[in-house]
């Protein structure tokens, strides 16, 4: 990040703030324990910084989620098969997870993903998914009684899960769209 102006002794205030408890620098204190890396320029007009950034594992986890049992997956071992009944749903906290459709793969989720089970769910329907964990993974388990009771304390929670269901809805007619105009340029060439 970089300013055009003057800049600041940044030198000066570090030092400083390691002598006595002046307000003065807590700034860069309470920055550089959220970073990985900090660094200023010379002048005191620019800094970098670095995040350490963590693949397959959730940045973030909801403070509803504290209540809930967290369930660690071994390698393909098994979170719900295909047609099973179930009330659950799952909060992705790491790895990776196949799903598969009529023993066909149709996708990994992520934690990126946030949920698992979510039209099981939502429908009080069958699994329509077999999903195994890829890896060493985590999952949060939410009964269906717990999750209705926080979405009528916290009904932004509902909004959310359907705003996240929009998106995914949305990637996927993106998805087909693609595949069909694939298709429709493979058959064009065949011809």
């Amino acid at each position: 990040i970089k300013d055009d102006g003057d800049g600041f002794d940044w030198q000066k205030i570090t030092q400083n703030r390691a002598e006595d408890d002046e307000c003065h620098g807590r700034g860069i204190s309470l920055s550089r324990e959220m970073v990985k890396t900090l660094t200023y320029n010379d002048k005191g007009n620019e800094v970098t910084f670095t995040i350490q950034n963590m693949k397959n594992t959730a940045n973030t986890i909801p403070g509803i989620m504290n209540n809930f049992a967290t369930i660690e997956y071994t390698d393909k071992q098994l979170v719900c098969r295909e047609g099973e009944m179930s009330n659950d749903l799952f909060f992705i906290l790491s790895g990776r997870f196949a799903v598969y459709s009529n023993n066909k793969l149709t996708t990994v989720l992520t934690p990126n993903d946030l949920f698992i089970g979510e039209m099981a769910f939502l429908l009080n329907d069958r699994r329509t998914a077999t999903v195994l964990a890829v890896g060493k993974c985590r999952l949060i388990k939410i009964p269906k009684a717990d999750f209705l009771g926080l979405i009528r304390k916290n009904p932004h929670y509902g909004i959310f899960l359907s705003k996240m269901l929009a998106k995914r809805l949305v990637k996927q007619t993106k998805n087909t769209l693609e595949l069909k105009k694939q298709i429709k340029t493979q058959v064009q060439a065949e011809e």
